[in-house]
């Protein structure tokens, strides 16, 4: 599965201020450099190791995530601990980016990571334990401490994940999909409330989610039973209607990401059929507001 995170910075010029980083085929973290405004990628700016370079940790079928912690920009990956045998007994949560450390460990059969930020914290969300008790967990990076939350509730096995802070109301939210029927559901981790996103009810199993806030409205992205990519937008509090993103090519099998950047949003992807590489993923800018 070709797996993707973004991170934008505003302090680099346009045509390069996004950075997509994306697995590779001997499980190293590569990067390229994709455009923050509306015109074209540029060309010949991604850095990956070779092929006869060392492989590395990053599991397959891991996701990818990212986010900012007080300002230090990391990437967040499932990986394969070392250990004796090289047989691990579970996976592990770990930063992969700019530096390697654990976190958190977690169940084999759980890839998937989503991450969300405030100014003064940061919090990765990842998935624990087995079939129909598939527990959703929080590491905190301000006190390294994990939490549990819907625990043998109705949380899919390795369901793909979306995360994000609210500054106005103080809260943290996760969406991910449930075990029966596929719909996606909000869960408020400060209140504890569950709510189901009515919309998503076309969601196909397994599907990929991908979120992002802005100036007080939330941009959720997944995909259909088609292979459609579709979005549904959160304003004061509800959750609209289901729309097929506009000149979006058929997924494959990839994860998504998606970043706000100059008023925009950036959803990438890998198409259906292509291979994994820094100029095959589908790069989709939607004006918003």
């Amino acid at each position: 599965m070709a797996a993707v995170t973004a991170i934008y910075n505003s302090a680099m010029p346009d045509d390069t201020s996004i950075s997509l980083f994306y697995n590779t085929s001997t499980a190293q973290l590569a990067v390229a450099l994709k455009n923050g405004g509306q015109g074209p990628d540029p060309e010949g700016k991604s850095f990956e190791a070779s092929e006869s370079d060392y492989t590395g940790c990053i599991v397959k079928s891991s996701q990818l995530t990212s986010g900012s912690f007080r300002g230090f920009d990391m990437v967040i990956a499932v990986t394969k601990p070392n250990v004796d045998g090289g047989r691990p007994a579970g996976n592990q949560i770990s930063m992969i980016s700019p530096v390697y450390q654990g976190l958190a460990s977690t169940t084999l059969e759980n890839k998937k990571v989503a991450i969300s930020q405030s100014t003064t914290n940061c919090w990765v969300y990842f998935l624990d334990g087995t079939k129909d008790q598939a527990v959703l967990k929080e590491f905190n990076f301000a006190t390294t401490g994990v939490a549990s939350y819907r625990d043998g509730a109705d949380v899919m096995l390795n369901s793909s994940l979306g995360a994000w802070y609210d500054p106005q109301n103080d809260e943290r939210f996760v969406v991910y999909q449930e075990s029966k029927g596929n719909h996606l559901k909000q869960f408020n981790l400060i209140t504890r409330d569950n709510q189901d996103i009515v919309s998503t009810s076309d969601a196909t199993a397994g599907t990929p989610i991908a979120v992002t806030a802005y100036e007080g409205r939330t941009y959720l992205y997944y995909t259909d039973t088609s292979h459609c990519v579709r979005r549904v937008t959160k304003a004061n509090g509800s959750w609209g209607s289901s729309q097929v993103v506009r000149d979006s090519p058929p997924i494959g099998d990839s994860q998504m990401s998606v970043i706000t950047a100059n008023g925009l949003n950036h959803l990438f992807y890998l198409p259906r059929a292509d291979a994994l590489g820094p100029q095959n993923f589908s790069h989709i800018v939607e004006p918003i507001g």
